[in-house]
């Protein structure tokens, strides 16, 4: 079943937990048509709260989904035109239903493992594109296992990670190929500055932990892309500080780009990431407090302790109600790219830098990456990407596109130097 070319919806759907009684629409609202761009699940959330600002910016045909509609109201109430924009309530057991009448749905709902599947499930059923900003590998590991061919074989692009995990990193390593060389080797190194972190990310890695074991087996025989295994923790003398291997999705994004690069016959960078820690007080602190989730997170009770006080176990970096947004204007992030060529020897440095990662960024990155991939179908169809559907990471569909001038304009900056 091919999916439609003559509507586009993307649906923010509220988080799991924020569940009432009220749940009727506002009596001024007007009605939900099923003829969107965009619709987004998960509208009720923090996180969503920002995506919404940065489509309604980018005037996109857009309407909202959660469990809780109400939640979606309040979420809006001071977003401009935010009586024109239709919510619906969406439930797992009419997702087809909802997904039927988009062309595009946005996924802001975490943790995905628990409510993400239905929604794949019913987009690539409906033929409906779909996106999210999961940061959990064991949920686009068994979504890619699971779904890759059907989706493929009907045309439906399903894109994961395209928030602040993974796009930065999975764009600014094809973009600093493209200057080096198709076995360019890459690596780099994250800078956080008064990062705090979503509360959905914080549950989605403690039940990430819990489900380190079955990861395993679903990436067996993955294989590496290059021979070297990263190194675990050192002290890097081109930023004056300790590194620590980066545990997010960000390496095994880019590893699954550039396997499909190379698939394409566009060569095969290899690619090592890790995290700023700063001088070895922070090492040392890091390490614990690793250590003392890593230890809890393998138990039942233990989860719980973890889940029921993540601002204990986080240093006070997980805000229940999320950061006030005087927090947020004083945070950033800047990712540096250490490039090489073997064929040329040519060095290069790039810093991809931008406000803070979990909102303001991630809602960037969503966001264009939908109206990119909206306005490239509807200007040149598949045609004008790299591939015709599946499940599929940012690095995959965008190569080729505009997408680093979309980031670029909206404060995510991709700027290379000379090492």
């Amino acid at each position: 079943m091919a999916p439609r070319a003559a509507k586009s919806f993307v649906v923010v759907r509220a988080n799991r937990r924020r569940q009432g009684a009220a749940d009727q629409p506002c009596e001024k609202r007007s009605p939900w048509t099923g003829s969107t761009t965009l619709l987004s699940t998960g509208a009720g959330g923090y996180a969503a709260k920002h995506i919404i600002r940065e489509l309604v910016v980018g005037r996109a045909r857009l309407a909202l989904a959660g469990r809780n509609t109400a939640t979606i109201e309040r979420n809006i109430a001071d977003v401009a035109g935010a009586e024109r924009i239709p919510i619906i309530r969406c439930l797992p057991e009419n997702a087809q239903s909802v997904a039927r009448k988009t062309r595009l749905l946005l996924n802001c709902a975490g943790p995905y493992i628990f409510s993400g599947e239905p929604i794949v499930r019913a987009c690539i059923d409906t033929g409906t594109h779909y996106m999210d900003i999961t940061g959990e590998t064991f949920f686009i590991e068994q979504i890619r296992k699971k779904y890759d061919e059907e989706a493929r074989r009907r045309g439906v692009y399903v894109v994961n990670c395209c928030g602040f995990d993974s796009v930065p990193a999975d764009i600014g390593v094809e973009h600093l190929k493209a200057v080096l060389g198709a076995s360019a080797e890459i690596t780099s190194v994250m800078r956080l500055r008064n990062t705090y972190l979503n509360r959905a990310t914080y549950d989605s890695l403690i039940f990430g932990l819990q489900n380190a074991g079955e990861m395993k087996r679903l990436r067996n025989p993955q294989r590496r892309t290059g021979g070297r295994r990263p190194r675990k923790c050192f002290y890097n003398d081109k930023t004056g500080s300790y590194n620590v291997m980066f545990m997010g999705t960000d390496p095994s994004v880019v590893r699954r780009t550039q396997e499909d690069m190379q698939k394409r016959g566009l060569g095969c960078a290899r690619y090592e990431a890790y995290l700023d820690v700063g001088g070895l007080s922070n090492l040392l602190a890091v390490a614990m407090c690793f250590l003392v989730v890593m230890l809890l997170s393998k138990f039942g009770l233990g989860r719980r302790i973890l889940l029921r006080y993540p601002s204990l176990f986080t240093c006070g970096r997980v805000k229940p109600d999320g950061p006030s947004e005087d927090v947020l204007r004083k945070s950033s992030f800047e990712i540096l790219f250490f490039g090489h060529s073997p064929e040329s020897g040519k060095r290069k440095r790039m810093v991809v830098s931008g406000p803070d990662p979990g909102y303001h960024t991630t809602a960037i990155c969503i966001s264009q990456a939908a109206l990119c991939l909206l306005d490239t179908l509807e200007s040149r169809g598949k045609e004008g990407l790299p591939c015709e559907g599946g499940v599929l990471t940012p690095g995959s569909v965008f190569h080729g596109t505009d997408i680093v001038t979309r980031l670029h304009g909206k404060g995510i900056r991709f700027e290379i130097l000379s090492d």
